[in-house]
């Protein structure tokens, strides 16, 4: 290419090929414009001389080609590597000069960053796996708090329930105290009304008008009576007696008592499936526990509009596959009872507890939480067994079974053998008026009766002609002396002399002491005349057959 030039002095340029950045160019210039002093000689040598030059400038740029930019664009390249986070290079650099030098420690550097990079991995790792065992110690620490917070709350709740429930039970406790009291007060005023109602009926003409009033007086009278026993039984006054009976007639007895305390939406039913529910146990704590089952029942259906109960009572053989899942039984005939309502129902939870104490489901200060358990008490002390079946909205039955008696077990015999002499008999009590009451009760059934109102005067009376008393019949309380000691002090006088007690329904006898004092039997107030007279006959019996017994050992 020409170019055109001030003064004419370059001739041509020839524009190089640049290789890696770098080139050379050839400017050739005009022979005019050097002179015509120049000759072609020194021309020549010049040409030559800038040949040179350019060959050099050539070969320069070779070596900076081979030598300079290609190992500083390897190096270039591994930096470039290294920052994009490849630590793994290869720099092909083999020689020993600055470039080699460079290279070698650059790699040496990749490599110690590769292994601080996995050792700096190696920690994250280690620090992540401590760190979720940290978080994972605090989830179980958290954990564990929470648990013992609400283990803490239901603790507190189960304290706060607890204690509501035994003040609940020590007003009910209170309660059955000054119950027991009432009861005991009311039982003596009974006992006159008793006693003088059987002497009216004894007196009145079976025809007479009167006749019929004065039984349905007899009959209330002794409803009364049942109806102490239970309370004194509830205040814990008293001790279960138990005799054979029949369990229906206590069903029936209980029903008809819930009928009056039941609201007329609810209806009850009974259904007696068989004539023989004999068993031996204490009819007040089975009325106790048939009253229970039906007031928890009439309770559970407190929100409904209206409904049924149904009470139900037969009898149910168990075989040794059945009483496996029933604690403490054996096989054998059992009376079953059952009470179905259509409450609410319970759920599992609540079945698995019912018959804890002081589980109860009704509000605080609603219950004590005692009465199922009773009952469950009550039945295990008869040998029994209570379940009970519910779900929630299906309403629940509870089952009880009471081991069966024989029919001929208890049966009442004909009556203790008529004694047809005549017999004397000592009555001691505090109490005039009744003490006088039995005497003309007993004379119509031809006894002989002397009445001290004081055991100073009958210790007296018994002490100037022992052998003149057949038996003595003493009450329990009296001033300065109880009947307990009477009969002590009377033995050491006659060691053969029978002697009843007669007490009421509130004191609590220890049998062995009365055993060692020589009472003979117990005569529970208010006392009715067959009753009494029967009680009388059997222990002279007894003390008959004693005697012959030991007169036909001397012979």
């Amino acid at each position: 290419m020409k170019l055109r030039a001030k003064f004419n002095l370059i001739f041509a340029v020839w524009i190089p090929v640049l290789l890696a950045g770098l080139g050379f160019a050839l400017v050739i210039l005009r022979d005019l414009a050097l002179g015509p002093e120049l000759t072609r000689n020194t021309f020549f040598l010049f040409t030559m001389i800038v040949s040179a030059v350019l060959l050099m400038l050539f070969a320069l740029g070779v070596l900076l080609l081979t030598d300079i930019l290609r190992p500083l664009g390897l190096l270039m390249h591994a930096v470039q590597e290294v920052a994009d986070g490849k630590t793994d290079v290869d720099i092909p650099i083999s020689t020993t000069d600055e470039f080699g030098i460079l290279a070698k420690n650059f790699k040496r550097m990749a490599v110690t960053i590769q292994t601080r990079q996995q050792e700096l991995e190696i920690e994250k790792a280690r620090l992540e796996t401590e760190v979720f065992r940290r978080t994972a110690d605090l989830c179980d620490i958290n954990e564990s708090l929470r648990s013992e917070q609400d283990e803490l709350l239901r603790m507190t709740q189960m304290k706060d329930s607890l204690e509501s429930r035994l003040r609940q039970s020590q007003k009910m406790s209170t309660i059955g105290t000054l119950a027991g009291g009432i009861a005991h007060d009311f039982n003596s005023i009974l006992t006159s009304i008793v006693s003088y109602a059987d002497m009216a009926i004894y007196e009145t003409p079976q025809d007479s008008p009167t006749y019929p009033m004065l039984e349905n007086l007899m009959r209330g009278t002794m409803r009364a009576q049942h109806l102490v026993k239970q309370i004194l039984l509830f205040s814990r006054q008293m001790k279960p007696e138990k005799k054979y009976f029949e369990c229906r007639m206590v069903l029936e007895e209980a029903v008809t008592l819930l009928k009056a305390s039941t609201r007329k939406e609810i209806r009850l039913h009974q259904k007696i499936e068989t004539e023989s529910t004999r068993i031996h146990g204490d009819p007040t704590q089975i009325f106790q526990v048939i009253m229970n089952l039906g007031t928890n029942a009439a309770k559970a259906m407190k929100d409904c509009e209206d409904g049924d109960i149904y009470f139900s009572i037969d009898t149910v053989e168990l075989k040794d596959q059945d009483v496996k899942v029933y604690e403490k039984m054996k096989p054998g005939m059992y009376v079953r009872i059952r009470v179905q309502d259509q409450g609410a129902g319970m759920d599992s939870d609540t079945v698995e507890r019912i018959f804890d104490p002081f589980f109860t489901t009704a509000d605080v200060g609603g219950g004590t939480g005692l009465g199922l358990s009773v009952v469950h008490g009550i039945v295990q002390d008869h040998g029994g067994d209570i379940s009970v079946a519910s779900q929630l909205g299906q309403g629940a039955t509870f089952t009880v079974l009471l081991p069966a008696a024989a029919a001929e077990a208890g049966a009442k015999q004909t009556g203790p053998e008529m004694l047809t002499e005549k017999k004397h008999i000592l009555i001691v009590d505090d109490e005039a008026d009744l003490a006088f009451l039995i005497k003309k009760m007993l004379e119509r059934f031809g006894y002989d009766i002397t009445v001290r109102i004081s055991p100073l005067e009958a210790m007296e009376v018994f002490n100037s002609r022992p052998d003149r008393f057949d038996l003595v019949i003493t009450d329990f309380k009296m001033p300065l002396m109880t009947g307990v000691q009477l009969a002590c002090e009377l033995r050491n006088l006659s060691k053969d002399i029978p002697i009843l007690l007669m007490t009421g329904f509130s004191e609590i006898l220890d049998q062995k002491i009365l055993e060692e004092a020589g009472v003979s039997s117990i005569v529970r107030k208010p006392v009715v005349a067959a009753d009494l007279n029967e009680t009388i006959q059997g222990v002279l019996n007894i003390q008959k057959q004693s005697n012959s017994n030991s007169t036909q050992g001397e012979s």
